[in-house]
C-alpha cells in the first residue's frame, strides 16, 4: 500500500513543473495541526509513508547520508538532461547543480539530498522575493492604509512601524536574491530546518503512537482502502519505532536508546566545534547563532526521543546504558555551562536542563527500583544497574561528584541515586547482621557440639548488596555517602523548588497534542520522586508547592477549549487520586489542617476537580472527600475551657469537649429563628462541634490548635462560610479574601468539571447538586448563587474604592468564573444578576468593567480581570444563541422551576440591553487595546482571538440565517441591537475618522511577528488570532454588501494594505483559505458601484509583486491537497477576471503584461509569472477532470467560462489545448446521473452545466472558423443533453413537507425557514446548501428530537433536505445552460436528422415535464415557464427547418395535453394569474400546428405506403377551437371590456393565429362541422364584431389594434363555409358600415399605408377587402351586398384607383396636401390591395353578366366605383418601366424592411429583392384578373 517512490522527491522536469517538493517543516506542521486522531493530508501521508520518508524518520539522527559513488551516480542521473525538458529551466538546471554539488560538499551529505534541498529553495524563490522586498507601489499603498501623510498621527502603533520599517530596509532586489551568497544562505537555513524538523516530525510520531493503545488492526480499519489509503501518525510512529505496522514497514530502525545517546553527544561534540558554515565560508555571527539555535533544538527532540523511550520502557537499565548516559553528561558537566547568546537560546537551554534532568531521572527508574528492592533477590537473572558491581562505583562516583559541586541539573537524579542507595544499604546491613547472626549461632552450636568449627560456604561469602555497598562507598567521601547525596540535593540544591521549577517549564512550552506527552511523562517523573521521598520529607510549604504545580493545570490559554480534555492515563491528577501514599501523606495532610490553613486544601481540591474520574452519580471524584469530611481544625479562642484532656496514657494529646463549641467560621447568629428540625440539625452539623466531640491537639503554641473528629460536609460548610462575607463588612469570621476566591473558584471548577463529564458520559448533570449542597445550611432565603453575586458585587465596589497599589481582583475574578460555570447549567439565574448588577455600563453610565480595566489593568500589564471577563462575555453569548429557540418555546410555560431553569428570566429586550452594554465595552476594549501595556503577549493574543470570534459569531447568528427582513423580529433577535453596534463601530463610514482600525492592526500584526527579528514571538496562537481577525473582516464586509450599505473605510483600509495581505498568503497555508476569501470579496466588492473605477489591485501591489503573488496562487496549496483552498483561489482569480481588475487579468490569462504579450521578443527582465498562467493550468486540469474533486471541476470550469464571457480573445484559445473539449464532453456524455451518489450527482450536473456553457460560448468562434469537427464532437453530447438536460425531477415534496410540518409541530414557536441561509455567504451543493446546519445546532440542540437515533433525527432530515435542494439547483442550472446554447445554435445542427430527432425529444420532455404536479413554490412556477420557453424555442427551429417525422408530427397531442392538464382554457388561466405562461404554451401549440399542414407526407417519411388518409389529430384540432380558440376569445373578449390590464392584442393574435393554422391541416374540411358547431356555441361572431365596435375606444396610443385583431379573427371564420353563410345571414357587412370605427374610411382622401394610422389600411386591406372575397367565395348570393358595402368607401376606392399613377394626381385636395409627399411611394399592401379590388371587381361583373342565371339580379348589383381601366394601365406601365417601381418601392414595417434586404425567390424574376417580387407578383396577378374581367 506504500506511495511510489518519487513522491519523496519527484524528477526534476516535474519539480519545474507542477510538483511541489514537500519539506519535511511542512510535513510536521501538516501532521502535527491535524493531530493524534485524525487522519493527515493525502499527499502529506504518501510522503511519510514512501520508503524513503520512512528511511529518515526511523534514522532521524543522519538522516542524509555521507556522500558516496552510488550517490554522485544517483546525482548525474538525476540531473541528466533527459530529466529537464522544459526550455525555460534549462538556465536554472545549471545553477541547480552547481549549488548541489557545493552543498553536498560542504554540509557532507550525500548529492541527491543536497540537489532536493536546492530545488525546494529554488521553488520557494518566488514567494521569498516576495517577502523580501516592498514595491514602491506597495510603500505608498501601504502608507496609505495606515494614514501616513493622512492625519497628525496617523500610526499604527509598532506594527506598522516595524512592517514600514522592515520594508524600508529591505533593498534586496531579485538580483540580489538570486546571487551566489545569498543563495548559498538559503541552502544553509533550509538545511537546518530540514534536520530540525526531521527529528521533531520523529518525536512527535513516536509520542503519538505511545499515546495510543489500539491494536495495529484496528488502526488499518481506519486508514480506508485504494485511492483513499490514508496512513495515521500512530502507525507511522509504531513503524519507525518497532520495524512494523500492519502493512508499513522499515528495513532497520535506529530509533533506540543507544543510538539516541551518540546522536546527543555527536550534537554536542559539534556544538563546541562551532558550525561547517564558519569552517568552509567564513565567519559569520548571525549565520552562527542560526546554526547554535537550530542545533540546541536538534537537542531538545533528540533527549525528548531519548525520555520517551526510557519512559515507556518497563525493564530497569543496564548499568552499560546507564553509565554510557551518565559519562556523557559528566563529561560536558550535565550542559549547565553552555552560555546561550541570545534570547531564543535561553529559552531552548532552559527547555534542555529540564529535559536532561528528568531524563537522567527516568534511567534510575526510581518505583520500578524501589519495587525490586522491597523483594530482594539474593541471586538476581537480569542484574540491574545498582547492583552491577563492576559499575557502581563508577555510578556513585559521577553522582557524587555532581552532588559535590552542587549541579542542579543532576539533583533530582542524585536523590534518586540515594534512595536506591539507602535501601540497598540497608538490605546489605540487614543481610550482613543475619549472616553474623547465623555465624554466631553456628559457632555456639558447633562449641557444644565439640565439633570443628567451620563456616559454611553460603554463610561466608557477602551477598551482591554486600559487594555493591562496598563498591559503592568512595573513599573521596564520608562514609556515610547517602546522607551527603541527600544533603546535597535537597538542602544545597533546593530539590523541592527544583521540581517547582521543573513543572513550571515542562508546562509553559506550547506543544502540539502528541509532544505533550513529554510533559504529562516528566510531570509523572517528578511525581514518582516526591512518593519516594515524601516518607522522608516533612509536610512543607515547598513541598505543596511542588506537588500542586504538578497536578494543576496551565492557568493560561484554555480560553478557546470549551471543555476540559480528559487523558486519565497520564494524567497526573488521576495518578496522584489513585495513589494511597500520595493521598495520605499529601492531601489527607492538607484535609486534616482545614479550615485553620485553607488555602492549601482547596488548591487541592481545585487542581483535583479537574481530573475526569467521578462516581456513579456523575459527580467529579473530588467531591467524595468533600462530602465526607472527618476534621475540623482551629485554633481555640483565648480563654475557651470548655474541653478536657483524655487517653493521657497514649501520650497523643487527645482533648474532648465538655460544652459544644462553635465553628467559629461559620458561626451563625440566627440559629434561634430556624423554623424545621431539620433546618436547624444540618445548621448545627456545619456550625456546631457537640459536645463529647473528640480531638487532637496539634500545636501547643497559644492558642492552641486542635483537631476536632466530627463528620460534615464541606460544600455545606463553604458556602457558610462564604456567607458571613455577606452578613456585614466587618464579620471577623468571614473568610479573607484570598480564601474566599479559592472557594469560589472551587465551586466554579466543580460545575464546569461535573457539567464535562455529563457531556462525556451522557449523563444528566450533577452540577446542580453541588450548588444544593453548597447551598444547604444557608439562610432559607437564600442559596449559593444569591451569596456568590453578592460577594462580586461587593468586590467590583471593592476594586473600584481600593488605591491602584492595593486592588487585588482574584476574587472578583473567580466571581466571573463562577458566573461563566453557573452560565451553563443555570442560566436563568445569571440573567436578571447580570442586569442588576454594576458590573456593566446601565443608562450610558459606565459600568464597573470599563472602569476596572481602564483604570488598573490598562496601565500595569496585567490583563488576567479582562480575561476573566471575556470568558464570562463568551459564556453568555453562547447562552444567548444556544436557548434562544427554547426560550420561544417555553415563552408560555407557567412550571416555575421550568422557567428559571431554561429561560432568561427576564425579557427579551432586556437580554438585548445587557448584551449590547456587554459588546459596547468588548468594543471599546477591542479598540484600544493597542497601547496598552502588556506583559505576557498570551494575553493579548487570547483577548483579541476571542473578542474577533465572538463579534464574528454574533454578526453571523443576526445576518447569516433567517431571511426576515427586522432583526428584531428573528430567532436570535437578542443580538440584533449588539450586531448594529457591531457593524456601525468596526465598518465605518468612508468620511468616518476612527484613531485605528484594530481589525488592520491586528492584520499588520500577524505580519510583523514574522519579520525577522520578531520572529521570537510568533506562534501557533498568533495564526490563531490572523485567521480569526481575517474571519471578522470578511464577515463586516458581506454583512455591508448584504445590507446595501456603501463602501466603508474598512474595505478601503484592507484593500490598500493588500501587499501585506499578500504576503500573508504566502507565510502560514493556515492563511491561504481567508486571504483567498477575503481578496476575493475586495475585488467583488470594489467592483459593485459602476459609477466609479475600482482601485486596481495591479496598481496597489505593483507589477513584481503581483507576479510573485500570482505565482503563489497558481501552486493552489500544493503540496496539501486542499479543496477549500483550490476552490478559493479559483474564485479569487475568477473575481479577478470579471470584476474590471484588467490589467492583472492580463497578467494571471496570459502570463505577462498586456505590452509584454503583444511584443514578439519580450523583454526578459519585465515582471512575468513563472508558472503555468491559469487559462492554461485549468485547461490542463481538467483534462484529467475524471480524478479530480468534482468542487475543484466546477471552480476552474467557472473560471474558463468567465473568462470567455469578459475576454473574447480566449475562445479561441480554447481549441488550441489537445485534449479539453474531447476529454469533458467525453466525461460528461459517459455520465448515468440515475446510479451517482445525491453528492456525486449534484456536482456532476453543474459541471455539466458549465461545460454547456463553455461550448455555447465556444461555438460562435467555430463557426467562424469553419470547425465542423467540433459540431461532430458536440452531437453526442446534444443527445445527452436532450434525455437529461430537462427533467428537474429532483424535488422531494414529501420531504419538505413533513420536515416543515414535523418541525414546526415538534417547536411551534419557531419556523424551519429561521435556519435558512441568507444570502451573506455563497452555499456549497450539500448537505449545509440551503439550512445551517451547525446553526440548528445550536438553537435546537438541546433536543432530542433534533439529534435523534440512527439517523432518525431532525438534523438528519435537515441534511437531507439540503442535498435535495442541492440537487434541483444543479439541475436548473444545467436546464438554462441547455436552454441557452440550445436557442443559440440548434439552427446549425439542426439539418442532421438524428438532431432534429433529439430536440423533438426535447420538446415532448420539455411538455411531459410541465404536465407533472409541481411544488407550490415560485421557483417551480418559473420554471414552468423556462420549459415552455425552451420549447417553444426548439419548435420554431423545427419549423424552420421543416422537420418531418413521427417526432414532431406526435407534438401537437404532448402540447394539448400539457394544455389541457394545467390550464385548459383562458379563463382559467386568467383565474390563477398564468396567462404568461398559457400564452407561451399557446405559442408552442401554434407552431406544433405547423407539422399538421397539408403538404408532404408528416407522419412517416420513410414509409410512404403507410401514409394515413386522415390525419389522427383531428380530434385534438376540434378541442383546440373549441377550449383554446372559441371559449378562449370568449374569455379574453369578456375581459378586455371589465378589466383591459389582464388582456394584450398579442393573446387575441395567438388565438386567431391558432385558428387560421388549425383550418390548414390536412382534410380539416372533414371537421368543418364541429369547428363551426364550437364556434357558433361560443357566440364568436357576436364576440368578434362587438370588439370591433369598440375598437375606436379601446385603441393603444390612438392605434385601433383591436379593429384589425377582430377584422382578422371575422376573415378566418369566414373560411368555414357554414360559418360564412351565418356571417351573411347576420349581415355582418351591414354592421361593420354601421360601426364609429368604419367611418374613417368614408374620408375623401381615404386611408392609406403611409398615413398616421395605418392600422387603418391594414384593417381595410387586409379585413375588409378578404373578409369580402370569401363571401363572395362561399356565398355568391352575398354580391349585392358587397358592392353596396364597398361603395361607401368612395374615397378610399379613389385612393386605390390614383395610387399607381406615374404622374401627380390631377386634383389634391386641400385636406389631403399633407400626404401629398406620400403619393409617389408603393407598398406591398397597395399591390396587394389592387389584386383583391380587381380580383372583387372580376366577380361582380362575372355575377353581373350572369344574371338570374347565378341567382341574383343584375339591376341590384352596383358597379364597384374602382377606374379598373386606370389601375390597369398605370400599373403596366409600372411593370413595363421597372426601375420607376422600383425607385417607388417602400417597406412599411420591419418584415417588409427585411424582404427588401433579400434575394428573391426566382432569381430570373428580374427583382433586386424579395419585396419587388413580392409586389411585382400581386400586380401582375391584378392585371390578370382585370384582363380575364374585360375579356369577359
Amino acid at each position: 500500500m506504500a506511495p511510489p517512490s518519487d513522491v519523496y522527491f519527484p524528477s526534476l522536469d516535474e519539480c519545474f513543473g507542477d510538483s511541489q517538493i514537500i519539506s519535511w517543516k511542512t510535513a510536521y506542521l501538516s501532521v502535527a495541526r491535524a493531530g493524534d486522531q485524525s487522519k493527515p493530508d493525502k499527499n502529506i501521508s504518501d510522503f511519510l509513508s514512501s520508503s524513503t520518508g520512512l528511511r529518515i524518520l526511523s534514522n532521524p539522527y543522519s538522516p542524509f547520508p555521507k556522500p558516496s559513488s552510488a550517490s554522485k551516480t544517483a546525482f548525474e542521473s538525476k540531473t541528466a538532461a533527459i530529466h529537464v525538458t522544459s526550455s525555460k529551466n534549462n538556465s536554472d538546471s545549471d545553477e541547480i547543480k552547481s549549488d548541489a554539488l557545493w552543498l553536498s560538499k560542504e554540509a557532507g551529505i550525500d548529492e541527491v539530498s543536497a540537489l532536493r534541498i536546492v530545488v525546494l529553495a529554488w521553488q520557494r524563490r518566488r514567494e521569498n522575493e516576495l517577502l523580501s522586498h516592498f514595491s514602491e507601489e506597495e510603500l505608498t499603498s501601504l502608507h496609505d492604509a495606515v494614514g501616513i501623510g493622512r492625519t497628525p498621527h496617523g500610526s499604527y502603533g509598532i506594527e506598522a512601524s516595524s512592517i514600514l520599517k522592515y520594508a524600508g530596509s529591505q533593498s534586496e532586489s531579485p538580483t540580489t536574491l538570486k546571487s551566489k551568497e545569498t543563495r548559498q544562505k538559503t541552502l544553509f537555513h533550509i538545511l537546518l530546518s530540514e534536520q530540525r524538523y526531521i527529528l521533531k516530525l520523529a518525536h512527535f510520531l513516536v509520542a503519538t503512537s505511545l499515546r495510543d493503545t489500539r491494536q495495529d488492526q484496528q488502526l488499518e480499519q481506519l486508514s480506508g482502502s485504494g485511492d483513499s489509503f490514508i496512513v495515521g501518525p500512530i502507525q507511522l510512529g509504531r513503524a519507525i519505532l518497532n520495524g512494523q505496522c500492519g502493512t508499513l514497514k522499515v528495513e532497520k530502525t535506529e530509533i533506540n536508546i543507544p543510538n539516541c545517546i551518540e546522536a546527543f553527544r555527536l550534537r554536542v561534540k559539534r556544538l563546541e566545534a562551532g558550525s561547517w558554515w564558519s569552517n568552509s565560508v567564513g565567519p559569520d555571527v548571525l549565520m552562527e547563532s542560526s546554526w547554535q539555535a537550530s542545533s540546541l533544538e536538534e537537542l531538545v527532540q533528540i533527549l525528548s526521543l531519548l525520555f520517551l523511550q526510557v519512559r515507556s520502557s518497563e525493564a530497569i537499565p543496564s548499568s552499560d546504558v546507564l553509565l554510557s548516559w551518565l559519562r556523557l553528561m559528566s563529561e560536558y558537566e550535565f550542559l549547565e555551562t553552555i552560555r546561550p547568546s541570545t534570547e531564543e537560546q535561553a529559552a531552548i537551554c532552559s527547555q534542555l536542563q529540564t529535559l536532561i534532568s528528568i531524563t537522567t531521572l527516568s534511567f534510575l527508574k526510581l518505583q520500578a527500583s524501589s519495587a525490586r528492592l522491597d523483594k530482594p533477590e539474593l541471586k538476581p537473572t537480569n542484574v540491574p544497574y545498582f547492583l552491577s558491581q563492576k559499575d557502581v562505583g563508577e555510578i556513585n562516583e559521577i553522582f557524587l561528584k555532581a552532588a559535590q559541586i552542587g549541579r542542579l541539573t543532576a539533583s533530582a537524579a542524585v536523590f534518586s541515586w540515594a534512595v536506591i542507595m539507602y535501601s540497598v544499604g540497608e538490605i546489605a546491613l540487614a543481610i550482613k547482621e543475619d549472616r553474623e547472626l547465623q555465624q554466631a549461632n553456628h559457632a555456639v552450636e558447633s562449641f557444644n557440639n565439640s565439633t570443628q568449627f567451620a563456616t559454611p560456604s553460603a554463610l561466608s561469602e557477602p551477598s551482591i548488596y554486600e559487594e555493591v555497598w562496598e563498591k559503592a562507598r568512595n573513599p573521596e567521601f564520608d562514609e556515610d555517602f547517602v546522607r551527603f547525596l541527600v544533603s546535597s540535593a535537597v538542602d544545597r540544591c533546593r530539590l523541592l523548588e527544583l521540581i517547582f521549577a521543573m513543572s513550571e517549564q515542562l508546562r509553559s512550552v506550547p506543544r502540539q497534542r502528541g509532544e505533550n506527552l513529554v510533559n504529562q511523562w516528566g510531570q509523572l517523573e517528578l511525581l514518582d520522586l516526591i512518593r519516594s521521598g515524601v516518607q522522608y520529607l516533612d509536610y512543607i510549604p515547598e513541598l505543596v508547592a511542588a506537588v500542586l504545580c504538578i497536578v494543576s493545570e496551565p492557568t493560561q490559554h484554555h480560553c478557546l477549549d470549551k471543555e476540559p480534555k480528559f487523558d486519565d492515563a497520564y494524567d497526573p491528577r488521576a495518578v496522584f487520586l489513585n495513589d494511597d501514599l500520595l493521598m495520605e501523606k499529601i492531601f489527607r495532610n492538607a484535609k486534616s489542617r482545614f479550615p485553620y490553613e485553607a488555602a492549601n486544601f482547596l488548591k487541592f481540591c481545585r487542581a483535583l476537580s479537574g481530573c475526569s474520574l467521578s462516581t456513579e452519580d456523575g459527580l467529579p471524584i473530588i467531591c467524595h472527600e468533600l462530602e465526607s469530611m472527618a476534621t475540623y481544625t482551629q485554633a481555640v479562642a483565648s480563654g475557651f475551657q470548655g474541653y478536657r484532656s483524655i487517653r493521657e496514657d497514649e501520650n497523643a494529646n487527645y482533648v474532648e469537649l465538655i460544652t459544644p463549641l462553635d465553628m467559629k467560621e461559620v458561626a451563625s447568629a440566627k440559629r434561634d429563628i430556624m423554623e424545621t428540625s431539620n433546618e436547624l440539625v444540618l445548621a448545627n452539623e456545619l456550625s456546631v462541634l457537640p459536645a463529647v466531640t473528640v480531638g487532637q491537639v496539634v500545636s501547643e503554641s497559644k492558642p492552641a490548635v486542635i483537631m476536632w473528629h466530627h463528620q460534615y460536609n464541606c460544600l455545606g460548610f463553604l458556602g457558610k462560610w462564604l456567607e458571613q462575607g455577606t452578613n456585614s463588612r466587618g464579620n471577623e469570621n468571614a473568610p479573607d479574601d484570598d480564601v474566599a476566591a479559592d472557594i469560589i473558584g472551587l465551586l466554579a471548577d466543580l460545575v464546569d468539571n461535573a457539567y464535562a463529564i455529563s457531556r462525556v458520559n451522557g449523563l444528566e448533570s450533577s452540577a446542580k447538586r453541588i450548588l444544593e449542597m453548597a447551598s444547604d445550611g444557608l439562610d432559607r432565603h437564600a442559596d449559593i448563587i444569591s451569596v456568590v453575586f453578592n460577594i462580586f458585587e461587593r468586590s467590583l465596589q471593592g476594586a473600584s474604592a481600593a488605591t491602584s497599589g492595593n486592588r487585588n481582583l482574584d476574587l472578583t475574578m473567580s466571581c466571573m468564573h463562577f458566573i461563566s460555570s453557573l452560565t451553563k447549567v443555570l442560566p436563568g439565574r445569571v440573567w436578571p444578576a447580570l442586569v442588576r448588577s454594576s458590573f456593566l455600563s446601565t443608562n450610558g453610565n459606565g459600568g464597573m468593567l470599563d472602569k476596572i480595566i481602564f483604570s488598573v489593568e490598562a496601565s500595569s500589564g496585567d490583563l488576567s480581570f479582562l480575561l476573566s471577563s471575556i470568558r464570562l462575555f463568551e459564556s453568555v453569548v453562547d447562552d444567548a444563541i444556544t436557548h434562544a429557540a427554547l426560550r420561544r418555546t417555553t415563552a408560555k410555560v407557567t412550571s416555575a422551576a421550568y422557567v428559571v431553569e431554561y429561560t432568561a428570566g427576564i425579557p427579551v429586550r432586556s437580554m438585548r440591553t445587557c448584551l449590547l452594554n456587554f459588546v459596547r465595552a468588548m468594543v471599546e476594549i477591542y479598540n484600544s487595546g493597542s497601547g496598552w501595556k502588556h506583559n505576557d503577549i498570551h494575553q493579548q493574543i487570547e483577548i483579541n482571538t476571542s473578542l474577533a470570534i465572538n463579534f464574528h459569531k454574533i454578526l453571523y447568528y443576526v445576518y447569516g440565517t433567517d431571511d426576515t427582513q427586522d432583526p428584531d423580529d428573528k430567532i436570535t433577535a437578542v443580538f440584533s441591537s449588539s450586531a448594529r453596534y457591531l457593524l456601525n463601530i468596526l465598518r465605518p463610514k468612508l468620511n468616518e475618522s476612527l484613531p485605528s482600525n484594530p481589525i488592520l492592526r491586528i492584520i499588520l500584526g500577524g505580519f510583523e511577528a514574522h519579520v525577522p527579528e520578531n520572529m521570537v514571538h510568533s506562534t501557533i496562537e498568533c495564526s490563531t488570532l490572523v485567521v480569526s481577525t481575517l474571519d471578522l473582516a470578511k464577515i463586516l464586509i458581506q454583512v455591508g454588501w448584504l445590507t446595501d450599505a456603501p463602501i466603508s473605510a474598512l474595505e478601503k483600509q484592507l484593500f490598500s494594505a493588500s501587499p501585506v495581505l499578500a504576503r500573508l498568503f504566502v507565510l502560514d497555508r493556515r492563511y491561504q483559505l481567508p486571504i483567498s476569501t477575503l481578496l476575493e470579496l475586495l475585488v467583488s466588492r470594489a467592483s459593485a458601484y459602476t459609477d466609479r473605477e475600482p482601485p486596481s489591485l495591479l496598481g496597489h501591489l505593483g507589477a513584481e509583486s503581483s507576479c510573485r503573488f500570482l505565482d503563489a496562487l497558481a501552486k493552489f496549496g500544493r503540496p496539501f491537497g486542499s479543496d477549500d483552498v483550490k476552490v478559493a483561489i479559483w474564485k479569487l482569480v475568477t473575481s479577478i477576471i470579471t470584476k474590471r481588475q484588467q490589467w492583472l487579468a492580463v497578467f494571471l490569462l496570459t502570463g505577462c503584461s498586456p505590452r509584454e504579450s503583444l511584443k514578439a521578443d519580450s523583454d526578459k527582465s519585465a515582471a512575468s509569472m513563472k508558472s503555468k498562467p491559469f487559462l492554461e493550468a485549468s485547461l490542463d486540469l481538467l483534462s484529467s477532470i475524471a480524478s479530480i474533486p468534482p468542487q475543484v471541476a466546477v471552480a476552474a470550469l467557472h473560471f474558463i467560462a468567465k473568462a470567455q464571457e469578459h475576454w473574447p480573445w480566449v475562445t479561441p484559445e480554447l481549441k488550441k489545448h489537445p485534449n479539453f473539449f474531447t476529454v469533458v464532453t467525453q466525461y460528461i456524455t459517459e455520465l448515468n446521473i440515475g446510479k451517482l451518489q445525491p453528492y456525486q450527482k449534484c456536482m456532476n450536473i453543474r459541471i455539466a452545466a458549465l461545460v454547456v456553457d463553455i461550448c455555447t460560448v465556444y461555438l460562435h468562434s467555430a463557426k467562424e472558423a469553419r470547425d465542423g469537427s467540433f459540431f461532430k464532437t458536440l452531437i453526442p453530447l446534444v443527445t445527452w443533453l436532450s434525455e437529461n438536460a430537462v427533467e428537474v425531477d429532483g424535488y422531494n415534496a414529501s420531504l419538505h413537507g413533513n420536515l416543515k410540518r414535523n418541525f414546526e409541530m415538534k417547536y411551534r414557536e419557531s419556523k424551519i425557514s429561521n435556519i435558512k441561509r441568507t444570502a451573506l455567504t455563497q452555499p456549497e451543493f450539500g448537505d449545509e446548501y440551503y439550512y445551517d446546519v451547525p446553526m440548528g445546532n445550536k438553537l435546537f440542540g438541546y433536543d432530542f428530537a433534533w439529534i435523534g437515533k440512527r439517523d432518525q433525527g431532525f438534523v438528519e432530515e435537515v441534511k437531507r433536505a439540503n442535498l435535495n435542494l442541492s440537487l434541483v439547483e444543479a439541475q436548473m442550472s444545467l436546464l438554462h445552460s441547455w436552454k441557452f446554447f440550445a436557442i443559440e445554435h440548434c439552427s446549425d445542427f439542426m439539418p442532421d436528422r438524428e438532431v432534429q430527432k433529439s430536440m423533438a425529444r426535447v420538446v415532448r420532455h420539455c411538455l411531459v415535464a410541465n404536465s407533472h404536479d409541481i411544488p407550490d413554490e415560485q421557483i417551480f412556477f418559473k420554471l414552468l415557464e423556462t420549459r415552455a420557453e425552451f420549447a417553444l424555442a426548439l419548435v420554431h427551429r423545427l419549423v424552420e427547418v421543416q422537420a418531418r417525422g413521427s417526432e414532431v408530427f406526435s407534438l401537437l397531442s404532448v402540447t394539448w395535453d400539457t394544455i389541457r392538464l394545467r390550464n385548459p382554457t383562458y379563463e382559467s388561466a386568467l383565474l390563477h394569474d398564468n396567462t404568461e405562461y398559457y400564452g407561451l404554451l399557446l405559442n408552442v401549440l401554434f407552431l406544433t400546428l405547423q407539422f399538421h399542414v397539408t403538404g408532404a407526407n408528416l407522419v412517416n417519411p420513410e414509409a410512404v405506403s403507410q401514409k394515413p388518409e386522415v390525419s389522427s389529430d383531428l380530434t385534438v384540432v376540434v378541442d383546440v377551437i373549441k377550449n383554446v380558440v372559441a371559449n378562449g376569445y370568449r374569455s379574453l373578449c369578456t375581459h378586455l371590456h371589465d378589466s383591459p390590464e389582464k388582456c394584450t392584442p398579442k393573446d387575441f393574435a395567438i388565438l386567431t393565429a391558432i385558428l387560421q393554422t388549425s383550418l390548414k391541416v390536412k382534410d380539416v374540411d372533414r371537421i368543418y362541422e364541429q369547428i363551426a358547431f364550437h364556434l357558433a356555441d361560443s357566440d364568436t361572431i357576436r364576440y368578434a364584431a362587438t370588439l370591433f365596435s369598440w375598437s375606436n375606444q379601446l385603441t393603444i396610443e390612438g392605434d385601433p389594434v383591436y379593429g384589425e385583431i377582430s377584422m382578422l379573427y371575422l376573415l378566418e371564420l369566414s373560411c368555414i363555409p357554414s360559418i360564412a353563410e351565418q356571417l351573411a345571414v347576420d349581415g355582418i357587412l351591414v354592421k361593420l358600415s354601421t360601426y364609429r370605427l368604419t367611418e374613417a374610411f368614408r374620408q375623401p382622401q381615404g386611408c392609406g399605408p403611409f398615413d398616421p394610422t395605418p392600422r387603418l389600411f391594414s384593417i381595410w386591406n387586409s379585413g375588409f377587402l378578404p373578409l369580402c372575397l370569401n363571401l363572395l367565395y362561399h356565398i355568391g348570393r352575398t354580391v349585392p351586398e358587397v358592392a353596396a358595402f364597398l361603395n361607401q368607401f368612395d374615397g378610399q376606392l379613389r385612393r386605390a384607383s390614383t395610387g399607381f399613377s406615374l404622374g401627380n394626381p390631377t386634383a389634391i385636395p386641400s385636406s389631403s396636401l399633407a400626404m401629398s409627399h406620400h403619393s409617389k411611394y408603393l407598398s406591398l399592401g397597395m399591390a396587394t390591395e389592387a389584386c383583391s379590388l380587381a380580383l372583387i371587381s372580376m366577380i361582380i361583373q362575372k355575377f353581373r353578366d350572369a344574371g338570374p342565371s347565378a341567382g341574383v339580379d343584375p339591376q341590384n348589383i352596383q358597379d364597384l366605383k374602382w377606374d379598373r381601366a386606370q389601375v390597369k394601365d398605370d400599373i403596366g406601365a409600372l411593370l413595363e418601366k421597372r426601375s420607376v417601381l422600383r425607385s417607388r418601392i417602400t417597406p412599411t414595417n420591419e418584415k417588409e424592411a427585411a424582404w427588401a434586404q433579400r434575394p428573391p425567390l426566382n432569381p430570373s424574376s428580374g427583382a433586386e429583392n424579395l419585396l419587388e417580387e413580392k409586389i411585382v407578383k400581386e400586380l401582375q396577378t391584378a392585371i390578370a384578373c382585370m384582363g380575364a374581367g374585360s375579356d369577359d
